[in-house]
């Protein structure tokens, strides 16, 4: 039922409830286009309500319409519509999606001025990460691209040799960077080199995946063997994964159930727990995770992403939210421990 108040038609209260929760029952069956025309009847009489404002962004970000769901989280924090810590964090979520660093560090200093806005221990590392990348963004593409590093060789022939050296003994960073620039050098005395870096015992397993990957852009195929936790691994160049999309059916359900439900209780929180699970894959590779249940891998992603985001949920809670066996989490996530040692990083 509808009210009119002068030339205005409101919606009752009940009305927009009713709305509201064809909404939710929509976007939590999938059914995004469905639960945007439930909210869009609210907008039409009420272009500024906040509940409906926010759940049409929260739908399309979970539908990965991402530059529209950016662009309405944006307006809502300009014109301090709705709930200012749940606004910022899905805004900031957006961007982190889009790669726009330099705004997502805009966006958390103008919430750090402000009283209103709750400034987590996660807000604050996302800070502290996009001013890095921020920082390298207008120079690191050219500085890494091939042009670049080809120049560099030519101004300076030792230059690869330097590269080599910082393979070997330079930090986590520093040998990142070394293998990035290394495959835009195509020559056997580098493919050597990376193949030997494979066999070393110190190097971080995820660094010994990115050679493989580096060998996989240069355009090398074939067996190559991988020292990874106590034992030697062979696999095909070309078997390595470039992006997500090219790990097992499996591997992906995993992080499509927990970013479908965790995006429900927090949308900064899917992009944390993407990032952690292909940390986890690429850094496993090439052995694969035994996904025979991938509700029960969710449930410990989840519970792993909610510690490192300093997020209150027991164990029990999450199992009941996947349906799975409290054992089932616990033994999948001492596997993900195993390799990414979360334990270190949380209190």
């Amino acid at each position: 039922m509808e009210k009119k108040h002068g030339s205005k038609v409101v919606l009752l209260p009940t009305v927009i409830d009713g709305y509201l929760e064809k909404a939710f029952l929509a976007r939590g069956s999938g059914e995004f286009n469905q639960a945007l025309d439930f909210l869009k009847q609210i907008l039409r009489f009420d272009p500024d309500h906040p509940t409906a404002l926010f759940a049409v962004a929260l739908t399309l970000y979970e539908a990965k319409r991402f530059v529209e769901a950016c662009e309405i989280a944006c307006r809502m924090w300009t014109q301090g519509l709705g709930d200012r810590t749940a606004v910022v964090r899905l805004y900031l979520s957006s961007l982190i999606q889009m790669e726009d660093f330099a705004t997502v560090s805009r966006v958390l200093a103008e919430a750090q001025e402000e009283a209103g806005v709750e400034i987590t221990q996660d807000l604050l590392e996302i800070k502290e990460a996009c001013d890095m990348l921020r920082d390298s963004a207008d120079e690191g593409d050219i500085e890494l691209s091939r042009e670049s590093v080809l120049d560099k060789i030519e101004k300076d022939p030792n230059y690869a040799s330097h590269l080599y050296s910082q393979l070997d003994s330079g930090s986590f960073e520093e040998q990142l960077s070394a293998i990035e620039q290394m495959k835009y050098i195509h020559t056997q005395e580098t493919v050597s080199v990376l193949k030997e870096y494979l066999l070393l015992v110190d190097p971080d397993p995820l660094l010994k995946t990115f050679a493989v990957r580096a060998l996989k852009d240069m355009g090398e195929k074939g067996l190559v063997f991988i020292h990874k936790f106590s034992k030697i691994y062979e696999t095909n160049i070309e078997d390595v994964p470039l992006h997500d999309k090219e790990f097992p059916e499996n591997e992906q359900r995993v992080i499509e159930m927990v970013s479908r439900i965790g995006g429900n209780y927090d949308a900064s929180f899917p992009p944390f727990a993407i990032q952690l699970w292909m940390e986890y894959l690429f850094s496993i590779f090439p052995l694969h995770p035994p996904v025979k249940n991938a509700a029960a891998w969710a449930a410990a992603l989840h519970y792993a992403t909610a510690r490192l985001l300093y997020i209150k949920a027991s164990r029990k809670e999450i199992a009941s939210i996947y349906e799975v066996g409290i054992s089932s989490l616990s033994r999948n996530y001492r596997h993900l421990n195993d390799i990414l040692e979360f334990e270190m990083r949380t209190p």
